[in-house]
């Protein structure tokens, strides 16, 4: 979810729903497919973003397309398909023609790319170098937006999220699975 969610500046959602497959009671389901809803921000509007695990698919965007082995994104914007494949590796325009028309005017990369992996980028960061991409700024929303979907795959129920309050509005059962929900063991208590 990191590419679409630094891509678009999503921010948190307003509402996500899961569909499901068999539930574990200790771990992610067999298979989901979840759907978080962002409101528009600033000019920019509104946000469907969906997730799918396991044997759940996406509809195919053209005849013949097949997705990455090891997952990746599909954007549908108002002029066209975007593919980008895990950790995004690689970007495509679908079809290939529009990829072609677009060659010559593809902006040149502005994002600082991460040399050495995750790690070398966190020692990096800790020895005076630059802040990680996945500083706590932007790992903590995106870490809610995550959590906020295995709430919905547990919940089994649409939930509408109010993130200043940082609780689920139209199912109060489901704010178990936010917190405080659970008890601490003895001596990890905040």
């Amino acid at each position: 979810l990191d590419a679409p969610f630094f891509a678009l500046d999503l921010g948190s959602p307003v509402s996500v729903e899961a569909a499901v497959t068999q539930q574990y009671p200790k771990t992610f389901p067999a298979s989901s497919m979840v759907t978080w809803s962002f409101p528009a921000r600033g000019t920019r509007g509104p946000v469907t973003l969906r997730w799918f695990d396991g044997s759940l698919q996406p509809p195919l965007p053209v005849p013949g397309f097949k997705l990455s082995p090891s997952g990746g994104s599909l954007f549908y914007g108002s002029k066209g398909i975007m593919s980008v494949t895990s950790h995004s590796a690689s970007v495509r325009l679908i079809p290939e023609s529009r990829m072609v028309e677009m060659a010559a005017a593809l902006p040149p990369k502005s994002i600082p790319r991460v040399v050495g992996g995750p790690f070398k980028e966190w020692t990096n960061a800790i020895r005076g170098g630059p802040v990680c991409g996945s500083n706590f700024d932007y790992s903590a929303p995106l870490t809610e937006v995550v959590l906020l979907g295995v709430a919905a795959q547990r919940a089994h129920t649409r939930l509408e999220w109010d993130a200043d309050l940082g609780r689920v509005t139209n199912h109060t059962e489901a704010n178990r699975f936010i917190g405080p929900g659970y008890d601490y063991r003895p001596g990890w208590g905040i």
